[in-house]
């Protein structure tokens, strides 16, 4: 019973901390900006951002 209760808490504890906040990939190193740069090397073809996207 102890168990449950347990896991109980920590789930409504858990839902109260991640509701409302925005997520942040952690992963993600490139800028607004850079991925604008990289549309418009790949719309206009240019190498190696076509191939890259291919």
């Amino acid at each position: 019973m102890a168990k449950r209760t347990f896991f109980s808490l920590l789930y409504a504890l858990i839902c109260i901390v991640s509701f409302g906040q925005e997520f942040v990939h952690p992963g993600m190193l490139h800028t607004t900006s850079d991925l604008e740069f990289m549309k418009i090397k790949i719309l206009a073809g240019e190498e190696p951002w076509k191939e890259a996207w291919n």
